[in-house]
């Protein structure tokens, strides 16, 4: 998830429970981490995730022959293009990735609402090519959750209201 304080815990404790060595980390801009939290930009987040495995390998309790990466979400969409280009990386694990973030945005959807979010975008795009701010929404407005979804959701951020964020459009578009 983008932080480690999301859901992955109990996950990393039932892992390392099992004689592996675990590290969890939050993505630049999120949790612990310095950097923009305004914009996800996904190789960023790649780059992270290699990061962390280069730290791994540095590390003598780690068995370098089997390093495997796991992610949830957009994570588990890192997870499998860091298997697919880093060769020192044995397995990943996705849960719930997301494989076309254009598809699902466009999912949720009709097409003359597809066709307003392009233009946001767009003009989005041109307002910081001009030095202009870029325009900052809600971040289930770009990935519109389900129902039920959204109300996990919803209960997260009221148990934990520093978990939800505002994002600038430019995530839509990366």
């Amino acid at each position: 998830t983008y932080t480690q304080d999301l859901l992955v815990p109990e996950m990393a404790r039932q892992l390392a429970a099992g004689d592996r060595a675990v590290l969890i980390f939050d993505y630049r801009g999120f949790g612990s981490s310095a950097g923009d939290s305004e914009a996800v930009r996904p190789w960023d987040q790649v780059e992270d995730l290699r990061a962390a495995v280069s730290y791994l390998l540095g590390r003598d309790e780690v068995d370098t022959d089997r390093l495997s990466v796991l992610g949830l979400s957009l994570g588990g969409s890192h997870a499998v293009t860091v298997a697919a280009i880093d060769p020192r990386v044995a397995a990943a694990v996705a849960i719930s990735p997301a494989g076309d973030a254009a598809r699902l945005m466009r999912g949720t959807r009709d097409d003359a609402e597809w066709n307003e979010w392009l233009a946001r975008i767009d003009a989005d795009r041109i307002a910081r090519a001009q030095g202009r701010p870029g325009e900052t929404v809600d971040a289930w407005e770009i990935i519109r959750p389900d129902p039920a979804s959204r109300e996990f959701l919803d209960q997260l951020y009221s148990e934990y209201p520093h978990l939800a964020c505002q994002l600038l459009l430019e995530t839509a578009a990366a």
